[in-house]
């Protein structure tokens, strides 16, 4: 890495781990209008859909997370 790259590499850290808040912020969020989204039309298919893979994603990394070594 040269010099003049170097701001360019703080700029996208400094982005990147500002995502990772918002992420964390708002994760709980999401989860919750798509279990509002069910609760406002339980025949329709797609957020059933969207619901059971974003607990199935969020289960998976959780038993990931669970299961590294420290």
């Amino acid at each position: 890495m040269t010099r003049s790259q170097q701001p360019a590499l703080t700029l996208f850290a400094v982005g990147m781990v500002g995502l990772g808040v918002l992420a964390l912020v708002y994760g709980d969020f999401a989860l919750v209008l798509l279990v509002w989204a069910i609760v406002a039309a339980p025949k329709t298919r797609l957020p059933w859909t969207a619901f059971f893979i974003s607990w199935a994603i969020g289960s998976a990394a959780w038993v990931v997370a669970q299961n590294t070594s420290h």
